[in-house]
């Protein structure tokens, strides 16, 4: 099991994750928050962080086009903490590597991440509704 916060120290990762065979969810996590907190709450938790991460999306986009890293770096702070806790892993990585990346001004490397985010929403927040 991965550790929390994802490790984030290498902004490349292993591999490219959205390339490699990682899964994209962390089912025993999100099926563990399911049975803790009821399915009424996880369907909303659940819920919710579909919808923070569809607005957050373009928020992060906007940034990067206005080349505002620390909102970049905030906005993946705060998704990939939320990301995680619902079990989304493959998304949380990819947070923590854009995160890192801002912090560290490194423009390119942000511009590569970002232009991942939209698969890895997309494939993640599917794996989340099928767990409903």
């Amino acid at each position: 099991m991965k550790s929390f916060p994802p490790d984030n120290t290498n902004p490349d990762g292993p591999q490219n994750s959205m390339q490699s065979e990682e899964p994209v969810m962390n089912i025993a996590r999100a099926d563990d928050l399911a049975q803790t907190v009821g399915p009424e709450v996880f369907a909303h938790v659940t819920k919710l962080f579909v919808d923070q991460a569809t607005n957050s999306l373009k928020e992060i986009h906007q940034a990067v086009r206005a080349q505002s890293y620390d909102d970049i770096a905030n906005l993946s702070h705060s998704l990939k903490g939320s990301a995680y806790t619902v079990g989304c892993d493959l998304l949380a990585e990819l947070y923590g590597r854009i995160e890192l990346a801002a912090k560290n001004a490194e423009s390119d490397k942000v511009d590569q991440l970002t232009a991942q985010l939209q698969d890895a929403t997309q494939k993640s927040l599917s794996a989340l509704s099928d767990r409903l």
